[in-house]
């Protein structure tokens, strides 16, 4: 910024002075002028000057800087029915394809859903419920982080027999730190629920039986 040339302010006083009030006035507006002359048009009011002065030209510039913001994410499912051997007994939904990761990585253990960032996630899933035989059967699904379970996360759904799939799909807002894992969770009370997977049919790609999107939402904790 420039310096404001030959702009005369009053002289301090401790009363009030009609003639040094004037002048403080004719001072601001030789400010005013200054500047005036010295800026254009404000940047919101050009959009193109407004990308240059970001980037240094281009009308794309700015909207190319985004392309070095390097934040994790992951997305994962699985392309196998999932059983349980017991009712009443914990079991981790498992993934065994990835689709994209950044940052973000499924374990040894396939239901073990590792960060390398520390911040506050997003676990968003979706599951194909299903009873193979008989009456209505429940189904609980929750959240656990590093092998505890997360509190008040937990939900119940009831499977209608074998003639109507129910679909699970909610999300998990978790403060992680790095090298912490998360999993998803699942008990039921008769072990003909499942959570299934079916092959593509015509027109349809092929159904996992359970799909997490993970993306990373702050640093601030």
């Amino acid at each position: 910024m420039s310096k404001i040339f030959n702009v005369r302010l009053p002289n301090a006083s401790q009363q009030y002075s009609a003639e040094q009030f004037n002048q403080l006035v004719r001072s601001l507006e030789q400010i005013v002028l200054q500047l005036n002359s010295t800026y254009g048009s404000v940047f919101d009011q050009n959009l193109d000057q407004g990308f240059s002065f970001y980037e240094g030209g281009g009308s794309n510039a700015l909207f190319s800087a985004g392309q070095s913001i390097n934040v994790p994410y992951g997305s994962f499912y699985d392309t196998t029915t999932q059983t349980a051997g017991a009712i009443n007994t914990a079991y981790g939904i498992t993934f065994n394809t990835t689709s994209l990761t950044n940052g973000v990585y499924v374990g040894t253990t396939t239901s073990r859903i590792y960060v390398d960032v520390a911040g506050i996630y997003n676990f968003e899933f979706s599951c194909q419920l299903d009873k193979a035989s008989g009456a209505t059967g429940l189904i609980w699904i929750w959240a656990r982080g590093n092998g505890t379970n997360v509190g008040d996360s937990a939900t119940k759904i009831a499977i209608q027999g074998t003639a109507a799939e129910t679909v699970a799909a909610w999300n998990f807002l978790l403060d992680m730190n790095a090298g912490d894992y998360f999993e998803l969770m699942w008990s039921t009370d008769d072990t003909d629920v499942q959570i299934l997977a079916e092959a593509a049919g015509t027109p349809y790609p092929a159904i996992p039986s359970a799909i997490l999107t993970v993306t990373y939402e702050s640093a601030l904790r």
